[in-house]
């Protein structure tokens, strides 16, 4: 029943040019296109929209014996324009609305930590084999996707990645340790760019296997409509960095027609994409503010002096502690404190995010995918903990703020990418 179920139902949402299962449900293969800008098609299916609901219909061949109202259940399923975006999740609603208004000052000390030397080196093994899925050699051209790993490591550096080796086996984070098989790479040298790697396989896994799909919408199963909406933020600013540096190899701008129309292949056309960017942004600075003491406090390995003015800065910016942001926070350990809650399940899958990350063939995809889901991960650690009432941020390693504020640097630039579209979309550019 709940294969049939999940080959027909499509709750899509936007990631990269892909139309993809968001927050919810598996769809058909073929209905799955990266970068190609069609709409997922299911074959066999008919759809009928409204203003209040689209239908989808189970063919006779696919609907099983049931009850009249459980049959009714199965081939109408009511799907609410845009269900998953938190336009319409009043306790993020208005928090990504902050964010949106008020993150630009933010940009420049995020900007200059993640260039500083503590946050910009991580160990990470580029030689490791897929175990999710079959793979098959597909070099990028022109070696667009290869990288030199970096050799002006401190020896310090190396020495506290190697003692900070611990974490917990029933944790949100995993990470690379360093040794014979890593190497360090510097994000700076080799930022994330656009290098016509093909990763529909690989994205069409994370959004089918690692999102939630099944019971995603009972109403206590919030948790899971959370964590498919990070992933989906994730993915969004993979796209928007992406297309970035696209625009600069094609010698694009913002008032580009080439540049709008692949601005809406990608990210536009979908509406998710742009709500679910700015929740995960705004996830990744409510677990920064909870952090605070400790990266108030730390001495980034004598570099303080260089790190502390923007760190202060940003730890200290009323848009953190603002009600509405925060507010989202407190919505998440709620939903992940329900009764029905089973909060280990995502903790296993954001191993397996980063795991996953493996069967990415393209060298710098994999390394910036596995520092994003590092950073993710880090944050879900923080704001949710064990139970989803929250974790330690005292004994956080090396790794995992760096991992942390990279990433949200990552975010917090994705969305300026965005916004920049949005008001050449709304003729205010």
């Amino acid at each position: 029943m709940r294969s049939s179920a999940s080959a027909v139902v499509l709750a899509m949402c936007c990631l990269s040019g892909v139309m993809t299962p968001c927050a919810g449900f598996s769809i058909s293969p073929m209905g799955f296109m990266h970068g190609g800008g069609r709409a997922a098609n299911a074959r066999g299916m008919e759809k009928s929209f409204s203003s209040k609901k689209i239908v989808f219909t189970i063919p006779p061949s696919l609907r099983t014996q049931s009850s009249p109202a459980s049959a009714l259940r199965m081939t109408e399923l009511e799907v609410g324009p845009y269900q998953y975006s938190v336009d319409f999740v009043p306790c993020y609603r208005d928090g990504v609305s902050q964010i949106r208004n008020n993150h630009s000052r933010l940009l420049p000390h995020l900007e200059h930590i993640r260039k500083q030397e503590f946050f910009r080196l991580f160990a990470v093994d580029l030689l490791s084999s897929c175990t999710y899925m079959p793979t098959e050699d597909s070099p990028c051209e022109m070696d667009k996707c290869e990288i030199e790993c970096s050799e002006d490591v401190p020896d310090k550096m190396r020495e506290r990645d190697t003692t900070e080796h611990d974490f917990r086996l029933d944790g949100w984070v995993r990470w690379d340790m360093p040794g014979d098989f890593t190497d360090y790479y510097d994000l700076v040298q080799e930022p994330e760019r656009w290098t016509e790697y093909d990763g529909r396989v690989v994205w069409k896994f994370i959004h089918e296997r690692i999102c939630f799909q099944v019971d995603i919408n009972d109403p206590e199963n919030a948790w899971k409509r959370d964590f498919n909406r990070a992933i989906s933020g994730l993915h969004a600013s993979v796209s928007a960095h992406v297309l970035e540096n696209m625009m600069e190899v094609k010698g694009w701008d913002y008032d580009s027609d080439e540049a709008f129309a692949e601005y809406k292949r990608r990210i536009s056309n979908h509406p998710e994409a742009i709500a679910n960017l700015h929740f995960s942004y705004m996830i990744m600075l409510c677990a920064i503010h909870e952090a605070a003491p400790r990266l108030k406090n730390c001495s980034y390995m004598g570099t303080a002096d260089q790190v502390l003015p923007s760190m202060l800065a940003l730890t200290s910016d009323p848009l953190l502690v603002h009600e509405d942001v925060q507010k989202a926070a407190a919505s998440m350990r709620r939903h992940a404190t329900s009764s029905s809650a089973k909060v280990w399940k995502a903790r296993l899958r954001t191993r397996d995010l980063l795991g996953t990350m493996n069967c990415v063939q393209c060298n710098l995809c994999r390394l910036h995918g596995k520092v994003a889901a590092l950073g993710l991960s880090v944050s879900l650690q923080i704001l949710l903990g064990d139970e989803g009432m929250g974790g330690s941020y005292e004994d956080l390693h090396r790794v995992e703020i760096a991992g942390l504020l990279t990433t949200a640097a990552k975010f917090g630039h994705a969305v300026e990418v965005v916004g920049k579209f949005e008001r050449r979309r709304l003729g205010s550019m």
